[in-house]
């Protein structure tokens, strides 16, 4: 395992690369057309996933978590047309040191669903099991700095990313999850559930947009669904409410307890 001070992208993060300069994100004409269709708002470059470990799969499970859109302009530049986050991630989520790890909840309550998932292991080898990404992978400047917990994108910035240009998508058939997470509240639903999946798309019982889960007290929105193909169930994903205002230990408890009872 590299040391503190390096980071080497994983194979699945450098697969995953190799998708976006496919694409290509970021200089696609429909990523020119989304930001036309965002002015007068002004775009950020493409930020890549998080996270992909270099054990993800390794024990048969394969989480995914998801994130609504990129904040800010973190990342390093490596010529591409996008940003490479992996290295902030490591940091953000305080993999070497916690106490590097910010107060942002995202990153805080993840880092507690992860080591709940896997107690055997030291936080930085249960972080290699793990994939982190978001949905929108541009954000609007004015509300995209990291101490900010708005969410700005316009409707037309995340439809040219989910569904005319299908990135996270193309993401899922890269990593191919058996779990994904998505910490989007309702905010996306157009996007998420049979919009996405298509007829393999099912709703779990007792279980739909509108449905809540009692979080220490508050609603928290929990739509539990999965994946059907040739008769089996190859993915479970769940969509709750983001991390922010959230009771921590209730919420951690929750999700992981979801993560753990497949």
């Amino acid at each position: 395992m590299p040391s503190p001070a390096e980071h080497t992208p994983s194979p699945l993060e450098l697969h995953v690369f190799d998708l976006y300069d496919s694409i290509p994100l970021g200089t696609h004409s429909l990523c020119q057309e989304c930001s036309r269709s965002a002015q007068p708002l002004q775009l950020g470059r493409p930020l890549s996933m998080y996270h992909a470990g270099s054990q993800f799969g390794c024990d048969g499970r394969r989480i995914l978590f998801v994130g609504k859109n990129a904040r800010g302009d973190v990342g390093v530049d490596h010529g591409r047309s996008f940003l490479d986050t992996t290295a902030e991630a490591d940091k953000l989520i305080g993999k070497w040191d916690s106490r590097a790890l910010g107060s942002w909840p995202f990153m805080a309550y993840t880092r507690e669903i992860v080591k709940n998932c896997y107690p055997d292991l030291s936080f930085p080898e249960a972080w290699e099991r793990v994939a982190l990404t978001n949905l929108v992978k541009c954000n609007e400047q004015e509300h995209s700095t990291s101490n900010s917990s708005a969410d700005g994108t316009p409707y037309s910035v995340a439809a040219h990313c989910l569904v005319k240009l299908q990135v996270f998508r193309r993401e899922l058939d890269v990593l191919q999850p058996t779990h994904v997470v998505f910490f989007t509240g309702r905010a996306y639903d157009c996007f998420l559930g049979e919009a996405m999946f298509g007829l393999q798309w099912r709703d779990a019982p007792g279980s739909g947009p509108h449905t809540v889960a009692d979080c220490g007290g508050k609603e928290l929105p929990w739509w539990e669904g999965f994946v059907v193909r040739d008769g089996s169930i190859p993915c479970r994903i769940l969509r709750t409410g983001h991390p922010q205002f959230k009771p921590k230990d209730s919420f951690v408890k929750l999700v992981s307890d979801w993560l753990m009872k497949e």
